[in-house]
């Protein structure tokens, strides 16, 4: 079966992808043992260090960053896909609905924090964009992401804040499903409204990067653009450590949720300097030093789904004292990250694509493609 794809896969967005993957790993392990911003954990010690450190530079940063390559990796799917005379709307839409049920099954029976479920909801309305002219989706990407800050910044704590959640809603067996799925009913709906401005602005400005060319004309990593975006947002990410650092300072007892707006903020800014920053990286030292990192980003579903059959083995089962420090759970996370690195690159060298990333383009395509290398002459692999 010939490749659906003309066009090489652009190995600096899995670069990227990947180091999102490994920061989601970190945002979401406090919440899945049980000691993260939605249980209301106020730390001292170096507890509270640790959980400054996540604010300033993990919390809300890399959810940023994975939405923004959704949008682009949107483009590059579309943009493929009739360059083949595919009907590349018919076939993402496919892509969104098996996207769904993946999402709300990991929100069921594991994760209340799955994101999965609101890419796929948020995709459909990305659909309407993709003709839209680039200034038309940056006015639009604006618009979506003031109207989401304004919303945190009145609410946060009224909508997200939930104290009263118990260990059991992060991860349950199957007795506790009637639990979950009260939670799911009166939980999600609202959380999911809220996310779906933020997530679909930052689809808008995805598609308009990949409509701008940004990741595929390479002298544009050595542009003055580039290094311009990388100070300015550090220099505006460094504006909003500052009542961050003074709430860490000034209180005994850390709190997270008293500082939230600054580090939605700061997440924004500093993504943008997380990518300026790899792009100049890449563009100076070149790509074949972060092929484990490519890697991991190619199977990025696969890895994200399995940070979650991760920790289910390890707190029931192995390590149930986790969320005891928090520092355990960063160790934790380090660990995963380095079996993950070793692990998609073994997995690459004798198969195409990642398990579950086959699975979804066979539902896409309608058909099977051989996953072992050496079953397949030639292979696609269509971005996420």
């Amino acid at each position: 079966m010939q490749s659906p794809s003309l066009k090489p896969r652009i190995q600096t967005v899995d670069i990227i992808r990947g180091f999102a993957v490994f920061g989601i790993l970190l945002v979401n392990i406090p919440d899945m043992v049980g000691n993260g911003l939605h249980f209301g954990t106020r730390n001292t010690g170096l507890d509270a260090l640790l959980r400054l450190l996540y604010d300033l530079f993990v919390q809300t940063k890399f959810y940023t960053i994975f939405s923004f390559l959704f949008g682009l990796s949107f483009y590059l799917f579309m943009d493929r896909a009739e360059e083949k005379g595919k009907n590349a709307r018919s076939l993402f839409k496919r892509r969104l609905w098996i996207l769904l049920v993946i999402g709300l099954i990991h929100l069921i029976l594991l994760w209340f924090g799955d994101i999965l479920h609101v890419y796929a909801i948020a995709g459909f309305f990305l659909l309407l964009f993709y003709k839209r002219m680039p200034r038309t989706l940056f006015i639009w990407g604006m618009v979506l992401s003031s109207f989401c800050a304004l919303i945190v910044g009145m609410t946060y704590v009224l909508t997200m804040y939930r104290p009263e959640l118990s260990l059991s809603l992060n991860f349950t067996s199957v007795p506790n499903l009637a639990e979950r799925w009260d939670y799911a009913i009166t939980h999600v709906p609202t959380n999911l409204i809220a996310l779906l401005f933020e997530v679909l602005g930052l689809f808008l400005f995805g598609l308009y990067a990949g409509k701008k060319q940004w990741f595929e004309k390479k002298e544009r990593f050595y542009s003055q653009r580039v290094k311009r975006a990388q100070w300015i947002s550090l220099v505006i990410s460094l504006l909003l450590f500052v009542p961050i650092l003074y709430a860490y300072f000034t209180h005994d007892v850390y709190d997270s949720n008293q500082v939230i707006f600054y580090i939605f903020l700061s997440g924004k800014s500093l993504a943008v300097f997380y990518i300026a920053t790899w792009l100049r990286v890449i563009a100076r030292f070149g790509e074949r030093p972060f092929r484990s990192l490519a890697a991991v980003g190619r199977m990025a579903l696969t890895n994200y789904l399995s940070h979650t059959i991760l920790l289910f083995v390890l707190l029931r089962w192995i390590w149930p004292d986790i969320g005891a420090a928090y520092w355990m759970g960063t160790v934790t996370a380090i660990a995963i990250m380095a079996l993950q690195l070793i692990a998609s690159s073994l997995w690459l060298r004798s198969y195409t694509m990642g398990p579950v990333e086959w699975l979804w383009r066979a539902g896409t395509y309608g058909h099977f493609v051989p996953l072992k290398r050496d079953q397949a002459s030639t292979s696609s692999h269509l971005p996420m």
